[in-house]
C-alpha cells in the first residue's frame, strides 16, 4: 500500500488493536483490501465484520460481493470447485445478491445440469428483476428445451432491462424466427410473417429470418418480395444453400435461366450433394440446350465480291491486258466523231499494220478476240 492507503491501513489497524471486534473498522478494512485487489484478505476481514454484526445487511452484501469476485477469480484460474464453494457461501451470506445465483447457474449449465441452472437463474431474476444477463440465460435454456414462448418472454424481459444489449437482440430474433416457423407450419401464415418481421426489426441482417420470410412470401404468391428477401439472405448469410436454391427456383419461374443456373451452382458449391439443387440445375441446363437448338442460326450476310478493275488510265489511253501485248497506244481524237487515228508512242517502232490487226496477231490462243456486232441492215 502507498500514500493514503497506507495511512488508512495504519489507522484501521490501530482501531482494531484497541477493539478487535469493531464491525465498522472490519468493514472498512475489507473495503480497503478490495480496493487494493487483495481479495482473500478482504474476504477474511468481511467475514469477521459479518460475524460481529449478524443482522447488518450492508456487511452481508459486502461479504457476498467479495466472495463472488474471489470465486470467479479462482474458477478462471483453474479451480472451479473452490469457486463454486465461494459462490454458495456468498448466496448463503446474502440471499438478495443476484450475481452469486447467476454464477452458480452458469456453472450448472456448463456442467449439463440444466434443471438446476434454470432454478438458479430464476432465483437470480427474483433477487434482481432487472438482471438482463440472467433473463437472457434463462431464455437460452427455455429455447433449447423447445419452450419458445417462454424463451421469447425471457428475452423480452432482458431487452426491457438492457435495450442496447446486442446478444439479447440476437437471441430474441432467433427465438422469434423459430416461433414464426412453428406458427406458420401450424397453418397461420400471417402470424408467422408477423413474427419474422419482428425478428428483422431487431436484427435486420439475420439470415434465417430473411430466408424464412422469403419462403412465406413465396408461398403467399409474393414472388417479387420473396426474390428480394432471398437476395438479402444470400448476401448476409452466404452459407445458406436453401436460400440459393429457392432464389434459383424463382429466377427460373421468371424466365431468367442464366441467373437460375448461377443460383443452383451457388447452392451446390455449399452442399455438393444437395438433391434439389442438382435436379433443378439439370432442368435449367436442359432448357438452355433446347433454347439454343431452337434459336435460328444467323448466317453472316453474303457480300457479293466486287470485280477487280484495272486502275483507271489517262483519258484517251487504251491498254491491253497482261496476257496480251503490253504495248500501249494513245488514242488521238479528231474533229470527226466517227474517225479515230492512232498515234505511236515515243520510242515505239513503226508498224505497217493497223492497231487491231497488230493486236490480233500478238494475242495468245487463250484470249479470244472480242465479238463484233453486225451492222444493222437498212
Amino acid at each position: 500500500m502507498r500514500g493514503g492507503a497506507a495511512q488508512a491501513y495504519a489507522a484501521l489497524m490501530a482501531a482494531l488493536a484497541s477493539a478487535p471486534g469493531h464491525a465498522d473498522a472490519l468493514g472498512a478494512l475489507g473495503a480497503l483490501y478490495r480496493a487494493c485487489a487483495l481479495l482473500p484478505d478482504a474476504a477474511g476481514a468481511l467475514r469477521r465484520a459479518a460475524a460481529a454484526a449478524p443482522g447488518d445487511a450492508a456487511a452481508a452484501r459486502a461479504l457476498a460481493v467479495v466472495l463472488t469476485d474471489l470465486g470467479t477469480q479462482l474458477k478462471l484460474g483453474g479451480r472451479p470447485a473452490a469457486g463454486v464453494a465461494l459462490y454458495e457461501e456468498a448466496a448463503a451470506a446474502c440471499p438478495a445478491y443476484a450475481p452469486a445465483f447467476y454464477n452458480l447457474g452458469v456453472v450448472a449449465s456448463e456442467g449439463g445440469d440444466l434443471t438446476r441452472a434454470a432454478a438458479l437463474f430464476e432465483a437470480a431474476v427474483a433477487a434482481a428483476p432487472g438482471y438482463a444477463e440472467a433473463h437472457c440465460n434463462l431464455g437460452v435454456l427455455h429455447r433449447d428445451a423447445g419452450r419458445l414462448d417462454a424463451a421469447v418472454g425471457c428475452y423480452e424481459a432482458a431487452l426491457a432491462a438492457a435495450p442496447n444489449l446486442v446478444v439479447v437482440q440476437q437471441n430474441l430474433a432467433i427465438a422469434l424466427t423459430e416461433l414464426g416457423t412453428r406458427v406458420k407450419l401450424a397453418g397461420d401464415r400471417a402470424a408467422g410473417i408477423a413474427l419474422y418481421e419482428r425478428a428483422l426489426a431487431l436484427a435486420p441482417r439475420h439470415g434465417d429470418a430473411l430466408y424464412n420470410l422469403g419462403v412465406a412470401c413465396a408461398e403467399a404468391g409474393l414472388a417479387a418480395r420473396a426474390v428480394h428477401l432471398y437476395e438479402l439472405a444470400v448476401h448476409f448469410a452466404p452459407g445458406c444453400a436453401e436460400a440459393w436454391n429457392n432464389l434459383g427456383v424463382l429466377q427460373r419461374g421468371a424466365g431468367n435461366l442464366e441467373r437460375a443456373a448461377v443460383c443452383y451452382r451457388g447452392a451446390l458449391q455449399l452442399r455438393p450433394d444437395f438433391p434439389q439443387a442438382l435436379n433443378n440445375l439439370g432442368v435449367v441446363l436442359t432448357a438452355q440446350a433446347r433454347q439454343s437448338r431452337r434459336a435460328p442460326t444467323q448466317d453472316a450476310p453474303r457480300v457479293r465480291p466486287r470485280p477487280e478493275r484495272a486502275p483507271p488510265g489517262r483519258r484517251g489511253t487504251w491498254a491491253r491486258r497482261s496476257c496480251c501485248c503490253a504495248r500501249r497506244w494513245r488514242r488521238r481524237p479528231t474533229t470527226s466523231r466517227r474517225t479515230t487515228t492512232w498515234a505511236r508512242p515515243p520510242g515505239a517502232r513503226a508498224c505497217a499494220r493497223s492497231l487491231p490487226a497488230l493486236l490480233r496477231a500478238r494475242a495468245p490462243a487463250s484470249c479470244a478476240s472480242p465479238t463484233r456486232r453486225a451492222a444493222p441492215r437498212q
